[in-house]
């Protein structure tokens, strides 16, 4: 009966429909897709959504992604409505009334919906017709290459990073000033840190709320390759040295981690100051060797004995054996004896 009806008719309909009874009545009668106006586009509901933020969230590759590792008829079946959602899509940012970047409620545009849907045919399409709206950010701080990262979505990351315009260091306003770098090592997503390294802007010296660096994580959760990446960037000038959350810096957390590859690669840097003599206050337990024998990090502890300057001999600010104090770890106590450290009992009670 509706295909019966004038094109005014049928567009006024959808003009009154919110907008994912929208989608449905396009999936019905795709032609009106190219005539959508104003009024069609217009905001609505709860979240003011419109039509273009509903398609990329519910639409194409994401509803057919939900079912191809458990139901391969309902794949089958979805197959179509992926290129009709596409076909859809197309001919609606195609309209002049359309308005790509246009933000909800939550400051959701549709190119943030696609990305978090891992609807990356619809990002594309965005991308090519208009990229400007790249750097928006939602109302907590999230651009489009956040919700990439939320996502793990490494095809998503890589799309948006090699778009000119792409801003690889937007900020998290309410996510303790992180980066999409940090926010992938935050995630584990390691594949997307990958990806950011290497991009020609990226700030590898942005520090997060807490102080922490994309290298300290990358130290401390162990990722030799991720840290050699780091190293290897040689038009960027690191800071090895920064201290991040509580004073440590990424050789320490390294150690702590028991990480031996990366605590060869750390001190291998130029430009690296191990604390081999801080006895101001509390410092003294900054020490490199005092950190690896109180973790019980026996492998990092051998890394760092067959270092120049690291003293066995140590002293805290009561006198005591810097390197020995309070070491528990019968391998490291064995280790920093057969490199001359004094037994407790063998006479430093005396020169205190």
């Amino acid at each position: 009966m509706v295909t019966k009806l004038p094109l005014e008719i049928q567009l006024e309909i959808a003009e009154y429909l919110m907008p994912e009874y929208q989608l449905c009545y396009l999936r019905a009668f795709p032609h009106l897709a190219r005539l959508f106006g104003p009024r069609q586009f217009k905001p609505k509901g709860e979240f003011m959504d419109n039509i273009l933020h509903t398609i990329t969230a519910l639409g194409g590759e994401d509803m057919h992604r939900r079912y191809h590792w458990s139901n391969i008829k309902r794949q089958l079946e979805l197959r179509p409505r992926l290129a009709l959602d596409t076909a859809i899509f197309t001919d609606l940012i195609a309209c002049k009334s359309a308005n790509l970047h246009i933000q909800n409620k939550f400051n959701d545009t549709p190119l943030m919906n696609a990305i978090s849907a891992s609807s990356l045919t619809f990002a594309k399409l965005i991308l090519d017709k208009d990229p400007s709206g790249i750097n928006l950010t939602d109302q907590e701080g999230r651009a489009a290459l956040h919700r990439a990262v939320e996502a793990e979505s490494t095809a998503g990351l890589a799309l948006l990073l090699a778009q000119p315009g792409v801003d690889p260091n937007m900020v998290m306003d309410k996510y303790r000033n992180r980066t999409p770098l940090i926010q992938c090592l935050w995630r584990y997503f390691y594949k997307g840190a990958e990806l950011l390294i290497a991009h020609r802007n990226i700030d590898l010296n942005h520090a997060a709320g807490d102080g922490d660096t994309a290298l300290i994580m990358a130290a401390r959760h162990g990722q030799d390759d991720l840290v050699r990446r780091i190293l290897d960037r040689a038009d960027v000038k690191v800071n090895v040295n920064d201290e991040g959350n509580k004073g440590y810096t990424a050789l320490d957390h390294a150690i702590v981690g028991n990480h031996a590859g990366i605590v060869d690669m750390l001190l291998g840097t130029d430009g690296i100051r191990p604390r081999w003599d801080s006895r101001d206050g509390d410092d003294w337990r900054r020490n490199p060797l005092y950190v690896a024998a109180r973790a019980g990090a026996v492998n990092a502890l051998e890394r760092l004995l067959k270092c120049e300057h690291a003293r066995v001999h140590a002293t805290n600010f009561s006198g005591r054996d810097l390197a020995y104090y309070d070491i528990r770890n019968p391998r490291c106590r064995r280790l920093l004896l057969d490199h001359g450290a004094l037994p407790i009992d063998s006479g430093q009670d005396e020169q205190t």
